[in-house]
């Protein structure tokens, strides 16, 4: 249907001019009569006369410049520009001898179009009216709010235009410019009815309706106004456009719509279809889901049926706050870490958003595991923390992956806690921070050993007692041997043949040292050692150590039979505890020096005596002594088995003033040119005979023996070497 007639009319008073002229000037002004609004020109034009000396007055008031009051001066002419006319411009403006008097009517100015919209290949005309002007000046703007307009090659109140615009029209002539009237929009048809095709369900769509200026505009599905819901929303864009979002499109959006103006529809009806048997396809895919530092990755995104593509990313999948990355193709490549999507984004079709793809960013962060204590192995039953240290951690909220040897660990902490750890957590420990899509590089591993069992060894300095001198013990914990403190025990007898130990130094918190010293021993003692570390691991007790005395005088000494301290292999050797340990609980104690650990022998106990008897094996060496479930400990005598020669030597001490008979004994019968005896590496004897006899012991005879027998230089058999002990009678 035709759109109804528009018009304006513009409404001002008109001001009548009186002009009186005198010789010698001339006052020019306007023809016609100046209207309210209307820009007038009043000049003073004079000839022989000083112009710079001319002024104007208003009501013999003189006329100064102000907004809207401009005057301009030449050497002929003195000219008044009043760019709005007010009632307050009206009274006698006085030029030399001119007077020029301004009185009050109306004028009626307005426009009007036959349609808001050219049509296709057609045209819209308008209409002005000026009163008092024949010939209107046409004005063209491209919109309501721009103030740059074109002048119209057209002077008729009548004419006919084929663009859209806002037009509007005005008087002029040489002096006076009227005001313009209303404005009027005017539109070309082009596409004001705008929908996409190709819209599957769940789609949001965008419908876009062209109209006039500030109308209220409004979208029709089947011939029914369409209304806002939460899934129908309306927003004006422009001045002369509103769109209708269907959020997500579904089969109940499909059908024929067009828009109007308040009842009135302006354009054909459309039809949206949507395909409704089922969503549109999207898949987003990444090359690799970890950027290498300084690097990048592709992401790949297909939708059906799109060409434009838009990107988000955010930081994190449970927030609603995303970035739209500045890129519109399928595929892209990202810098940085973070939660990424893709959806299609055409003019009018916003698709549904993929699937969401984590991308991790590795940074140049270096990342340290760093035990603490400081231990990379560790014993059965310790605790240790392993820390991740990683770099300008300050500036970064980090959580921690841990691997050991390639498996994941299950904690996200700095410290990674090993609580009284066995040997199945030894392993290659290595670690990263995250955060915020970040991650560092893997630590260079940590090796973390865990021993079996923490079994010090304590060794004892001087092995044998002398009169006046001290003791050194040694407590020696096989690797790792950083951060232990260290305890000293005597070893004291118990009646079930085992040991308990008595703390030597007074300090229950142990030395830092692994050695210890003690002075003033007399007689046969054993020690124990045991090592601890951090706040509450403990070593075993080490197996005990001894050191002996041989002729301190006990009540109890251990009796040799046969009677020296050295013997063939396989011989029959009986040690027992002889007189004086009838009324005590005494045992033998053997001491191999082969293997430095306690042994066991065959014993037994008689009414008086405990006896120990063995059949020692070749190359053995083992020191004996009596010991008391009452915690006493006796002297001790020092027995060597060997297999080719030996030296038959007394095993206890010898009283000065003693004859001493010592011999070389073969284990198979030999003939022998020469016999050598030594004496702390001293030859002593050299003859046929295979004894040694001192007739009477002495102090200066004690020392160490041994023999060797020789056929020829190519065969010599030498025996052990034996202490002879001398003691006062």
């Amino acid at each position: 249907m035709d759109s109804p007639w528009v018009w304006s009319l513009l409404c001002s008073y008109l001001i009548a001019v009186l002009c009186e002229t005198t010789q010698g000037v001339t006052l020019e002004a306007p023809d016609k009569t100046p209207w309210l609004g209307d820009s007038v020109t009043v000049r003073c034009v004079g000839s022989d006369i000083d112009m710079e000396k001319m002024s104007l007055y208003k009501d013999d008031r003189l006329v100064t410049e102000d907004v809207s009051h401009q005057i301009r001066r030449t050497n002929t002419r003195v000219e008044l520009t009043i760019s709005s006319v007010s009632d307050t411009d009206d009274g006698v403006y006085t030029c030399v001898s001119n007077d020029w008097i301004i009185y009050g009517q109306s004028r009626h100015i307005w426009i009007w179009a036959f349609s808001w919209i050219v049509p296709d290949q057609g045209s819209v005309a308008l209409e002005c009216s000026v009163e008092d002007f024949e010939n209107p000046q046409w004005l063209r703007r491209s919109s309501l709010n721009v103030l740059d307009f074109e002048i119209l090659n057209e002077h008729k109140t009548r004419i006919s235009v084929t663009r859209g615009g806002v037009y509007s029209c005005r008087g002029v002539d040489t002096l006076i410019i009227t005001k313009e009237t209303n404005a009027i929009d005017i539109m070309e048809t082009g596409l004001p009815l705008l929908m996409p095709s190709g819209v599957f369900i769940r789609d949001t769509v965008i419908l876009r309706c062209v109209g006039p200026s500030n109308e209220n505009l409004h979208f029709y599905k089947d011939g029914v106004i369409v209304k806002t819901d939460t899934n129908h929303q309306f927003k004006r864009t422009s001045e002369t456009t509103v769109e209708m979002m269907i959020v997500s499109a579904s089969g109940s959006d499909q059908g024929g719509y067009s828009c109007g103006m308040d009842g009135a529809t302006l354009y054909t009806t459309k039809a949206l279809r949507i395909h409704t048997d089922r969503s549109r396809s999207i898949e987003l895919s990444a090359d690799s889901l970890l950027i290498p530092e300084r690097g990048r990755v592709m992401l790949s995104c297909e939708i059906e049926s799109i060409q434009k593509y838009q990107w988000i990313r955010r930081t994190s999948t449970h927030t609603s706050h995303f970035e739209i990355l500045n890129e519109a193709t399928a595929k892209v490549y990202v810098h940085h870490g973070g939660v990424y999507s893709c959806r299609g984004k055409e003019e009018l079709i916003l698709t549904p958003e993929s699937d969401f793809v984590t991308i991790w960013e590795t940074v140049s962060n270096g990342a340290v595991v760093q035990p603490e204590p400081d231990w990379t192995e560790v014993f059965v039953g310790e605790s240790l923390y392993l820390r991740c240290e990683v770099e300008d951690e300050g500036n970064s909220q980090w959580i921690y992956e841990w691997r050991r040897t390639g498996v994941d660990l299950p904690t996200a902490t700095r410290e990674y806690a090993l609580s009284n750890v066995s040997e199945s957590v030894s392993g290659n420990y290595s670690c990263r921070g995250r955060g915020a899509y970040q991650r560092t590089q893997w630590s260079q591993v940590t090796k973390l050993q865990v021993i079996d069992k923490a079994v010090p060894v304590v060794s004892v300095s001087p092995s044998w007692l002398s009169p006046g001198a001290s003791v050194s013990l040694n407590c020696d914990v096989t690797s790792p041997s950083a951060g232990w403190r260290f305890y000293w025990y005597q070893a004291v007898p118990l009646p079930s043949g085992l040991y308990s130990y008595e703390l030597l130094s007074g300090d229950t918190s142990g030395t830092a040292h692994a050695s210890f010293s003690v002075h003033g021993l007399s007689s046969t003692t054993g020690f124990v050692c045991r090592a601890a570390r951090g706040t509450d691991f403990y070593t075993e007790y080490s197996p005990p150590r001894f050191v002996w005395s041989a002729d301190a005088g006990s009540r109890v000494a251990p009796d040799v039979f046969p009677k020296s301290s050295q013997h063939l292999t396989m011989d029959k050797v009986s040690v027992s505890c002889g007189p004086g340990s009838s009324d005590e609980e005494w045992r033998v104690q053997m001491f191999s020096l082969t293997t430095k650990s306690l042994q066991q022998c065959r014993s037994h106990t008689t009414e008086h005596t405990h006896t120990c008897e063995f059949s020692a094996p070749p190359e053995t060496r083992a020191v004996f002594w009596c010991e008391s479930g009452t915690g006493q400990m006796s002297d001790a005598v020092n027995i060597t088995i060997h297999d080719a020669v030996v030296l038959l030597i007394p095993a206890l001490p010898v009283p000065e003033g003693h004859a001493v008979s010592v011999s070389c004994k073969l284990r198979h019968s030999a003939t022998f040119s020469f016999v050598h005896f030594y004496k702390d590496g001293q030859l002593i004897q050299k003859d046929s005979s295979r004894q040694y006899n001192i007739s009477a012991v002495s102090k200066s005879d004690q020392g160490s023996y041994r023999c060797e027998l020789q056929e020829s230089a190519q065969q010599v058999l030498t025996s052990p070497e034996s202490w002879l002990s001398v003691t006062c009678e």
